[in-house]
């Protein structure tokens, strides 16, 4: 669950589902060689 705040600031929870979620074609294989965006390690550190 990812906390977050919504236009009134009020708390609400977001679920995401990475299996459901479309990504680009051929972009698993890229992740699967060890391709990363330059902004993962902030995205991991988050």
């Amino acid at each position: 669950m990812l906390p977050e705040k919504d236009k009134h600031n009020h708390s609400i929870e977001v679920e995401l589902h990475a299996e459901r979620i479309p990504a680009l074609p051929g972009t698993l294989e890229l992740l699967e060689a060890g391709y990363a965006s330059s902004i993962a390690p902030a995205n991991r550190d988050a």
